[in-house]
Parts: C-alpha cells; structure tokens; sequence
C-alpha cells in the first residue's frame, strides 16, 4: 500500500476523534501505523485520541514514541505533559511542560499546564505564577485554554471550576 494513505488514516482518524468518535479514530490510527510504524504524528495523534478516550497510560505511551522517534515536537511534549498531570503524575507533568516550553516558549498553553500541575501538586504561589503568565503572554488565548481546562476536569472529573 502507498505510505500516503497512513497520512490519510491518520488524519482522518484525528478528525473522527475531534467530531466526537475516537473510537473509530482509534481504528483509523491503529490501521495508519501497521503502514507505517515510525510515523510520531500518527503516534502522537494516536495519544490525543487515547487522551480522548482517558486512556492516559497508553496515551503516555504514544507520546513516550513519538518523542523518542521526534524529540523537539513541543506540541507532543505538552500533550504527554497533559496526559501525566491526568493520570496523577504531577511531577512528570512538570517535567515535560518545562520541556515543551524550551521547545516553543511563546506557547502559553504549556505554562496553563505547568500551572495545572502545579496546582494538584499543592504548589499555589507556583500555579498562581503560571497562570499570570498566561493571560500576561495572550490575554485573548486564556478563553481557549479555559476550554481546554473544562474538558480536561470534566474527565477528571477532579478539578472544579472557579464560581467567579
């Protein structure tokens, strides 16, 4: 089979998750690396997907391969460091969002997770610090992380929105 059609199933297995069937994207994604199995996008696309489906131990597996096959993606970076701070290993979290922010400093959702982090670690004056410079680097990026943060608590299910 041509190696274009795993970009196909990869792509397509990511828009299915985004349209709210990962399930089927998973199908697509597994299809897409028995063609071509050191592909990191269709890995990393795989571990958004499997974060979709809260799978974070496998989700963190995926990101684990596709940074070992491409170590300065910063995206995967912060989607493995938001996987971590998901399955409860905050200091990994850290970790790899300080990694992700190396990679691509101007990026303001890797500090929203740093800080996520941060805050399930009990850390506030770090958090706090975190989240200040969010809104300080993109003012207008702070409604898209905030979106963000309500899918993540809701599957959580352990962080509770602000009543203010």
């Amino acid at each position: 089979m041509h190696s274009g059609y795993a970009e196909a199933y990869r792509d397509r297995g990511y828009v299915l998750t985004l349209m709210g069937d990962p399930e089927r994207g998973l199908a697509d994604l597994n299809f897409a690396l028995k063609l071509s199995p050191k592909d990191p996008a269709i890995y990393a696309s795989r571990g958004k997907t499997l974060s979709e489906l809260g799978d974070w131990n496998q989700a963190v597996a995926d990101f684990d391969r596709a940074i070992q096959l491409e170590p300065k993606e910063a995206e995967t970076w912060g989607e493995r460091a938001n996987a971590k701070a998901m399955k409860g290993d905050y200091d990994g979290a850290v970790a790899d969002a300080n990694q992700a922010m190396k990679l691509a400093p101007d990026e303001p959702v890797h500090l929203f997770t740093r800080g996520f982090a941060y805050r399930k670690k009990g850390d506030l004056d770090k958090a706090l610090k975190d989240f200040d410079d969010v809104l300080r680097l993109d003012p207008k990026s702070a409604r898209r992380i905030g979106s963000a943060a309500m899918r993540w608590s809701s599957k959580a299910n352990s962080i509770r929105p602000s009543p203010n």
